[in-house]
């Protein structure tokens, strides 16, 4: 099917308009001061969206909230629908501006080196992620202890991706490359579709896993494929009609030779750039929130051999389940409570070492609060005094040995006479 210059220019355009706001302050992010430049667009846009959503989808779409992880909210669904809405009046407005063909290669060749370059920047970013270890930590010590059927489809994927370390650093090494050779025009399109088999596989476990990116996800997968669609002729003829593909004209984008260099020049700079802010971004949050930041001085799994409710002793009896069962500290922040019938109640647990207190607020509900008294008479003993609703509880404590989960003690095995299955 043959697309008329006059849809060539419209589509052009819209292209060019969509994912400049999709993508926006990307890849610019990267420079310093480039988000401040770009932090107006983000409030005009929390402005227009709730209007939008309310007068023409009739729905509410509510500001997503500082530290909420999912953009597939309401709120991003209809700023995906205002984008494409402002996207197709700039195409219908600007549409007469490019009839003039020089004018049109340019801003179609400016248009795929904005693209490549803000899909190499995710991607690179996303990379770098992953090889840290930042975007799929180890699973935490109450990951560890609760029950397999209680993880929700995101924990299970989330722990999957981090029980293995060589893998990470594989998914992650393989979008890293990916990135680094969208910003090259001689290999483009081999970054391109690399990219699509990797976002392929992220966009399908986003969406069957729900993780709460699956938009997003999208978003770089179509972008991949658009910066791959020009070659889709030269694609067909080497995979599907065993012909031989003609090579593409790769020229110039700048008429001086000088400009020319200078612009490699600035390309390779920019790369290294990205790839090492990245880098010191993650090694920084490794360090503040990821695997190397301090860990509670009570961290381990606490399994509670006995308890006394008010002086009475309450056996570990499974039909006794309010009954405590393990109590595991693992970061500095974030504590957990499992009864005998493995429900967990998660808490904000701040420390007071000179008391030897642990104050505790409850995740779901800030206004219900706890306070431990501690003791640690032997590194692997912990003993526990408390008051829950009027009630004394004493709890004596043993660590468990973290070594015994074989998720995370396993490792790789390259003989196995028989399948490690359980």
């Amino acid at each position: 099917m043959t697309i008329t210059a006059p849809a060539k220019r419209f589509l052009l355009l819209f292209a060019f308009a969509f994912f400049l706001f999709a993508n926006l302050p990307l890849p610019f992010a990267v420079l310093p001061g480039g988000t401040r430049a770009f932090a107006w667009l983000a409030l005009f846009w929390r402005a227009v969206v709730p209007v939008a959503a309310e007068r023409l989808f009739h729905v509410h779409a509510a500001l997503p909230e500082a530290w909420n992880d999912s953009v597939d909210t309401t709120f991003s669904y209809v700023q995906y629908a205002v984008w494409a809405l402002v996207s197709l009046i700039i195409a219908l407005a600007a549409s007469p501006l490019l009839r003039d063909e020089r004018r049109y290669e340019r801003t179609s060749r400016w248009f795929f080196i904005y693209l490549r370059y803000a899909l190499a920047v995710a991607m690179i970013r996303y990379g770098v992620a992953k090889v840290s270890g930042n975007q799929f930590p180890l699973p935490s010590l109450d990951t560890l202890v609760e029950p397999f059927g209680s993880a929700s489809p995101m924990g299970l994927a989330w722990m999957f991706m981090g029980t293995s370390r060589w893998f990470k650093l594989f998914a992650g090494a393989v979008e890293m490359i990916g990135g680094v050779l969208l910003t090259l025009r001689r290999t483009a399109l081999l970054g391109a579709l690399l990219v699509i088999g990797v976002m392929s596989n992220v966009a399908a476990m986003n969406i069957c896993y729900g993780v709460p990116v699956k938009t997003y996800a999208l978003q770089l997968l179509l972008m991949a494929c658009i910066i791959a669609l020009p070659h889709r002729h030269r694609l067909a003829d080497l995979f599907l009609r065993n012909r031989t593909a003609a090579p593409e004209p790769v020229a110039p984008l700048f008429a001086r030779g000088s400009v020319q260099s200078a612009a490699l020049v600035l390309r390779t700079l920019f790369v290294v750039y990205v790839v090492i802010q990245a880098a010191r971004s993650e090694a920084r949050w490794r360090r503040q929130e990821g695997e190397l930041a301090p860990r509670s001085p009570l961290r381990g799994i606490w399994r509670v051999d006995q308890l006394t409710d008010n002086g009475i002793d309450r056996p570990p009896l499974i039909t006794d389940e309010r009954r405590w069962r393990r109590i595991v500290f693992d970061g500095p922040v974030f504590m957990s409570i499992f009864d005998m019938a493995d429900r967990r109640s998660s808490f904000r647990a701040t420390l007071d070492p000179a008391a030897r207190v642990a104050h505790l607020v409850l995740d779901d509900d800030p206004r219900e609060t706890l306070d431990l008294i501690y003791q640690r008479p032997q590194p692997d003993t912990l003993v526990v005094d408390t008051v829950v609703e009027g009630r004394r509880l004493h709890a004596l404590c043993h660590r468990e040995d973290e070594r015994a989960f074989p998720l995370t003690s396993r490792g790789i095995h390259w003989v196995d006479e028989r399948p490690f299955f359980q």
